[in-house]
């Protein structure tokens, strides 16, 4: 039977903590797409493009788990995308030309990098609104897996439902976090044609999204 052609995940902040843990888990116990509506292809194999800004070890550690145990059959091949800083206007270019001279299609993106610093995303908010929010991610026109955070809420109590309790953010961390969530959740991200939704200052605690974060429709990935 002849093989599939790989589709292709793009991984950000692979070498944070959970970047690093996940990785180390399709090494080892591979990736299954499971379909909605279908059936679950076991046969399909994966690109994985792991990008990340910059953590010395990181290549290092990889290879050395790769060399030290069988890559599982579902994991085609892995391809690393260093100095990826989403405050870079130019990063999805970035990406874009290190998946090869064809620019293979990006299938499935997931988004783990983050600037998680509560003090640093209030003292440098600009930086905090276009890693957190990165909404250049839409023009691959792939699913997202998007991982939020609790600092959504207000911290007023230990547990929080998803369902039932309001979204109220206290600091810059998590209204960035939480417009990112809020634009995946009304947006058709695999469409064509993709407009950011209008987010009210109420949704985001108090304050709206900058200017400056806008889907850069100009991108040569945008249309495709």
């Amino acid at each position: 039977m002849t093989k599939s052609t790989p589709k292709n995940v793009l991984i950000t902040g692979s070498s944070g903590y959970v970047g690093q843990h996940l990785i180390a888990s399709l090494v080892l116990e591979g990736l299954i797409i499971k379909a909605t509506g279908g059936g679950d292809d076991d046969d399909q194999q994966y690109e994985l493009f792991c990008a990340y800004n910059s953590l010395p070890t990181f290549e290092n550690d990889l290879n050395q788990l790769v060399k030290q145990n069988t890559l599982h059959p579902s994991i085609h091949k892995i391809t690393l995308i260093p100095n990826i800083d989403f405050s870079n206007p130019n990063y999805i270019q970035i990406i874009q030309n290190a998946s090869g001279e064809n620019k293979k299609k990006i299938d499935a993106i997931i988004h783990l990098a983050a600037l998680s610093s509560p003090g640093y995303c209030e003292q440098n908010s600009s930086i905090a609104w276009k890693v957190n929010c990165p909404t250049d991610l839409l023009t691959f026109h792939a699913p997202i897996i998007y991982m939020s955070t609790d600092q959504v809420y207000e911290g007023t109590k230990q547990f929080y439902q998803e369902d039932a309790d309001e979204t109220v953010p206290v600091n810059v961390y998590g209204r960035t976090k939480l417009a990112f969530e809020r634009v995946l959740l009304r947006t058709d991200t695999t469409a064509e044609g993709i407009e950011l939704p209008l987010l009210t200052e109420k949704e985001l605690g108090g304050t709206t999204m900058p200017d400056t974060i806008q889907l850069d429709t100009s991108s040569s990935i945008a249309g495709t």
